[in-house]
């Protein structure tokens, strides 16, 4: 198989991918997103939610990250109970990131991490969504939200849409707050699904009348 599952723990499933280099090159990480939508689809997530509003029930939300790095994998326990389970930071830093799928309101998150094994990112749909960081890292991490390439339609609105998050983005970074809520505002107004900039636009707004806390660097 290309990846075998180390464990499910409240709803998350987790993926490993293996590589004998020590990194994942581009077809590595295309084929990850492959296997991720075949599996979690959006097309499919809302085929099934369609059946599920007609007998009044919830819609289903799947959230994807993807991160890349060095771990251990091996086999823990004693002699009545034995479990595989895997060691390392980039487990719990694809956690993290996982969480932030149902904040931001994304379908599938992207490391900084994998981010940079991609030969040309511009390929697939996509845009940085902030730096910030995770709980128990010092170190702030770039994260990009993907769009599902079944999905995502290059529409002039879609666009705008885009083009005014990542000018905000800029200006947020830059600690021009009124600037950054402005943009996001209209971010917001163009996509009204957007959560990332509406939460954006909330902590913009509260910036720009209150200041930033001591020691603020942009994450």
């Amino acid at each position: 198989t290309r990846g075998s599952p180390p464990g499910h723990l409240e709803g998350c499933l987790s993926f490993l991918s293996p590589t004998t280099s020590g990194a994942f090159t581009e077809s590595r990480v295309e084929s990850r997103v492959e296997i991720l939508d075949m599996l979690c689809s959006q097309i499919a997530v809302s085929i099934e939610n369609e059946r599920r509003r007609g007998e009044d029930q919830e819609d289903l939300r799947v959230g994807i990250d993807l991160n890349s790095g060095l771990l251990m994998l091996g086999i823990v326990g004693g002699a009545n109970r034995m479990d595989g389970t895997v060691i390392s930071d980039v487990v719990n830093l694809a956690a993290r990131i996982e969480g932030l799928t149902k904040l931001l309101g994304a379908s599938i998150l992207v490391s900084e991490h994998t981010y940079q094994r991609l030969r040309d990112p511009d390929v697939y749909p996509h845009r940085p969504v902030g730096r910030g960081r995770v709980k128990g890292k010092r170190e702030p991490i770039t994260v990009y939200e993907f769009f599902d390439r079944a999905l995502a339609q290059e529409t002039d609105v879609e666009l705008e849409a885009r083009a005014a998050f990542a000018s905000a983005l800029d200006a947020y970074g830059n600690m021009d707050f009124v600037q950054a809520a402005r943009m996001f505002r209209v971010a917001h107004q163009i996509a009204r699904t957007d959560l990332a900039a509406a939460a954006y636009l909330s902590r913009s707004s509260f910036y720009a009348l209150h200041g930033v806390p001591p020691g603020w660097d942009g994450t």
